[in-house]
């Protein structure tokens, strides 16, 4: 739990001005695996997946060109299996061609594989991290 604590802090300091350019800070952290994948929200909508091995950079490239700021703001985080923590939160951000101001409250599902961070996918409800978590253990 700490882990996924530590990378979504990180996450939030990278993201508060997307304008500095350069690699998230998150991505370089020693808990990340080579072989990270990224699931957007808008993943539901587009089929988007960010897959190993630029995950990270890619997703945080389309991440600028949306938004000029971007955060999750965590208010509960919990272990929910011994390889998946949900941090529960709002993601606010401002939008980079509008500059309107948005918030919605998410779930951050974070997978780890022998201690490391495999799979960081963006939830809009608590149901479909668990259903996503029954998925990656095969249905059970």
């Amino acid at each position: 739990m700490e882990i996924a604590r530590r990378i979504l802090d990180q996450f939030n300091d990278d993201g508060v001005d997307l304008d500095r350019g350069g690699e998230p800070g998150w991505a370089e952290d020693e808990a990340i695996d080579p072989d990270l994948e990224v699931v957007p929200l808008r993943a539901a909508l587009e089929d988007t997946v960010y897959p190993a091995p630029h995950a990270a950079g890619q997703f945080w490239s389309d991440c600028r060109a949306s938004w000029r700021t971007l955060r999750f703001e965590i208010r509960e985080i919990r272990d929910e299996s011994a390889d998946h923590v949900l941090a529960f939160g709002t993601l606010e951000g401002t939008a980079r061609e509008t500059g309107l101001e948005v918030a919605a409250d998410r779930v951050m599902l974070v997978t780890f594989r022998s201690g490391r961070v495999v799979r960081i996918a963006t939830c809009d409800t608590e149901a479909k991290a668990l259903e996503a978590i029954r998925e990656a253990n095969g249905g059970a």
